[in-house]
C-alpha cells in the first residue's frame, strides 16, 4: 500500500511533507475506498502553512501521490492558511448525497464536505475573513473535494 505515496528528493527534510505523506498513507491503509479515490486523482495542489512559512506540493498522477518540498510545477489548486486550518482539513465532516441525488449513478458513491458541519463552517468563515485563501477552488472543485476526502480522518455520514 505504501508505494502509492512517496516523497520527492529533498522532501524528506520537510516535516510538513512527511506529515502529509503519512496522513495519506494511513488513510489509504485504513479505508479501502480511498485507494480507488487516489487512483482517480490528477493534478497538483500546493499547500502553504502561512504561520510556519512552509510549503509542499502534492502531485497526483492517477496512481500515486508524490509530495514535493516547496513548489513543484504550476499548481491547479493553491491553499494558503495558518497551521490551525490546514490541520482542520483532516477533520472536515463528510456526507454522502441523499434524496434525489441518489438517482445519478456517479453520485451514489460520492462524498462531499458537509456544509452544515462545524469544521466546514469554521474554515468557510476563515476564508471569508481572508485567513484562508484557496486559488483555483471553482475550476478544480473535484480535485479539492477528493483531497479533503482523502485526508479526512472521519467516515462519511
Amino acid at each position: 500500500m505504501n508505494e502509492c505515496v512517496r516523497l520527492a528528493p529533498g522532501a524528506d527534510e520537510n516535516a510538513f511533507a512527511q506529515l502529509m505523506a503519512q496522513l495519506v498513507r494511513d488513510s489509504v491503509k485504513e479505508h479501502a475506498d480511498r485507494r480507488a479515490l487516489l487512483e482517480r486523482m490528477f493534478g497538483r495542489v500546493a499547500l502553504t502553512v502561512s504561520d510556519l512559512n512552509v510549503r509542499v506540493t502534492l502531485v497526483f498522477d492517477g496512481s500515486t501521490l508524490t509530495v514535493h518540498d516547496d513548489l513543484a510545477g504550476i499548481p491547479d489548486v493553491s491553499i494558503i492558511a495558518p497551521s490551525e486550518y490546514i490541520t482542520k482539513m483532516s477533520l472536515v465532516e463528510l456526507r454522502r448525497p441523499k434524496g434525489t441525488l441518489q438517482r445519478f449513478p456517479l453520485l451514489r458513491r460520492a462524498v462531499f464536505p458537509d456544509h452544515r458541519g462545524t469544521i466546514v463552517q469554521e474554515i468557510w468563515q476563515a476564508t471569508r475573513r481572508g485567513d484562508v485563501e484557496v486559488v483555483g477552488l471553482w475550476t478544480n472543485l473535484p480535485l479539492l473535494g477528493r483531497l479533503v476526502w482523502l485526508i479526512s480522518a472521519l467516515e462519511p455520514a
